[in-house]
């Protein structure tokens, strides 16, 4: 159930969404907040996406969204929380950098 070969990397389809939502969390200046939410509930991104699965036939009903879908796929995988950390941080130092070039 919970096999998952640790040295197999995310497919590149699952890093591009973890970007894209790093990048919306970024922009917004939702960092902090954000990586402690991740941090605090790690242990249970499993269930999250469990949850998630449960309420896609009532979120479904708003949103047609394929990505939602791809997405509890994603954080099946416990890896996954630990890749959007990584990528929320180096979305604020390329933030930082460039707020120091701006300047």
């Amino acid at each position: 159930m919970f096999a998952i070969n640790p040295e197999t990397p995310l497919d590149d389809k699952s890093i591009e969404i973890l970007r894209d939502i790093a990048k919306f969390v970024v922009k917004k200046r939702l960092e902090t907040p954000a990586l402690m939410f991740l941090e605090t509930f790690r242990p249970m991104n499993f269930i999250g996406s469990q949850l998630m699965a449960f309420f896609e036939p009532f979120i479904g009903s708003f949103l047609k969204s394929k990505k939602y879908e791809d997405l509890i796929e994603i954080l099946n995988d416990r890896r996954s929380i630990s890749s959007l950390i990584d990528l929320i941080e180096d979305e604020m130092k390329k933030r930082k950098t460039y707020v120091r070039e701006e300047t």
